[in-house]
């Protein structure tokens, strides 16, 4: 933040051609600012530790988010769990955000929150002290997500397995689900791009976002399922206006606007979500809760420990790709090296596209939802190990699918996706094997 501001004053001066080289030099002053305080801070952690025998992990949970908000705090509460050693320390970050009351309710009963003002200074010495004392200080002291690593949270998603019980999804389910109706429920939430307005400082994701259009073919596959689900378009008005003005029957399809309502209301243990990977399907992820996972583009991100999750995978393309080769979609759908933030030239410059919901049939739609709807418990499934990583499948071609997946992907993220129970929906693997 600080680098932010800096960045603004400088070119505000006109001094942007030197802005290198200054921000550079303001570093090292910093350094040598906090070079004896740190030292202090150092022998402090190194007593508290000596004492208490716990590194701490320190979490800054911004309330503007759903999905951060959800996630980040059901990882460290998965994590403590199981890693005894460490000790996490929260706080809120100034503002109040969207301010959810399930999820600020849920993470202020499964920790006990400490003044953002510790994380804060703690940080800035982590941050901000010479190479040798900061490699000291994470001895005993560390955030529980690096902002500055490339790893952040996925190092912690086989932790949210969903057959996994930990604090706050104990918590969570107890507050959000076991009080209502069992009644089941299918619930459209779809990022789309009306979602990245200014005033919720959001940063466009246009390879992610759907179209009205897909949104609409959804509609059209819920409504041919010939069960007696209750069917919720969660959207925002603009969408749902230009969505009733197409040829579509709405009589089982509830609007809900996402501006005025919380999806948390609405969910129950025989919930099933439909979403592209937004904040929705994180926390919905963060509670175990069913998913069918549609246009989810970034393949190194997928909730790959997601035993509740049905993925219908996005195809990548290029104009020597033919439709019906696997090995090629997978290649390149793990193209960067890293996870992919920015599409436009990760993909998009080197003549690499995606398919979009609007391309499947309502069939392969429909079918895929009902899929999602009867998923299989992992005891039901059969499970094998490929170069490390285990993982669960319902036949030979989704077998073969995870085995050309573990294969392609960076081996630097093998690490993380040690356990892998995502289903791959059978209509793309009849499609493609």
């Amino acid at each position: 933040m600080i680098k932010v501001y800096l960045n603004r004053i400088l070119i505000y001066l006109k001094l942007k051609n030197y802005s290198k080289n200054i921000i550079k030099l303001f570093k090292w002053i910093i350094k040598l600012f906090l070079f004896f305080p740190s030292i202090l801070l150092l022998l402090l952690l190194k007593k508290i530790f000596q004492k208490n025998r716990k590194k701490f992990l320190g979490l800054r949970l911004t309330r503007k988010y759903l999905g951060h908000l959800a996630i980040e705090s059901a990882m460290a509460s998965a994590y403590q769990d199981i890693n005894k050693d460490f000790k996490i320390i929260t706080s809120f970050k100034p503002g109040k955000g969207i301010n959810n009351k399930y999820l600020n309710s849920i993470h202020s009963s499964t920790f006990k929150l400490s003044n953002d003002l510790l994380l804060i200074c703690l940080n800035i010495f982590y941050y901000n002290s010479t190479a040798f004392i900061k490699r000291k200080i994470k001895k005993y002291y560390e955030p529980f997500i690096d902002k500055n690593n490339i790893e952040r949270e996925m190092k912690y998603i086989d932790y949210l397995e969903s057959s996994s019980d930990f604090p706050w999804r104990r918590i969570g389910r107890d507050l959000i689900i076991q009080k209502k109706s069992s009644r089941r429920n299918i619930i459209i939430a779809m990022r789309t791009s009306y979602f990245n307005e200014k005033k919720r400082g959001v940063s466009s994701q246009p390879w992610r976002d759907v179209s009205v259009n897909d949104i609409y073919k959804i509609i059209q596959a819920s409504n041919e399922i010939k069960n007696e689900e209750k069917i919720y378009c969660f959207t925002n008005k603009k969408v749902w206006e230009r969505i009733q003005k197409m040829q579509i029957n709405l009589d089982k399809i509830d609007f809900i606007d996402e501006n005025n309502n919380d999806i948390l209301d609405i969910i129950n243990e025989d919930t099933l979500l439909i979403n592209n990977g937004n904040g929705i399907g994180a926390t919905i992820y963060a509670l175990g809760i069913k998913t069918l996972y549609l246009h989810h583009t970034v393949w190194h991100f997928w909730h790959s420990s997601h035993s509740n999750g049905l993925a219908y995978p996005c195809v990548f393309k290029d104009s020597k790709n033919r439709i019906n080769d696997l090995q090629k979609i997978i290649k390149l759908a793990f193209l960067p090296e890293y996870i992919p933030y920015d599409f436009e030239e990760n993909f998009y410059k080197k003549g690499v596209f995606h398919n979009q919901i609007s391309d499947l049939s309502v069939i392969q739609i429909q079918n895929s939802i009902i899929e999602a709807l009867n998923i299989k418990s992992l005891g039901e499934r059969s499970s094998a190990k490929y170069l490390g990583v285990e993982f669960y499948y319902k036949d030979y071609k989704e077998k073969y699918f995870w085995e050309l997946f573990i294969k392609n992907q960076p081996k630097y993220f093998r690490k993380f996706s040690r356990k892998i129970s995502l289903n791959i929906a059978s209509e793309f693997l009849n499609s493609y094997i």
